[in-house]
């Protein structure tokens, strides 16, 4: 089972060293409790190993400003 790192350590130990590969992963939770960052975070971050992402928004929490900052947070 391979997996791939969430970007942020806290969570990866919570997940045993990231999230799986090839499934459908879903994060839940109370509002503003991070979902969408998790998101958007790791959607990044597999995108930069050169892999496809789908991100399906089903509740219009995506922000193209939030990606930016943690793009930038790379550099």
């Amino acid at each position: 089972m391979s997996k791939i790192s969430t970007g942020v350590y806290p969570i990866d130990k919570l997940l045993d060293g990231g999230i799986e590969t090839d499934i459908i992963t879903s994060f839940y939770g109370p509002s503003a409790s991070g979902k969408t960052n998790i998101a958007i975070r790791n959607s990044y971050n597999v995108s930069r190993l050169g892999k496809k992402v789908i991100y399906i928004d089903t509740e219009g929490g995506f922000s193209l400003e939030r990606l930016k900052q943690i793009a930038k947070e790379d550099f």
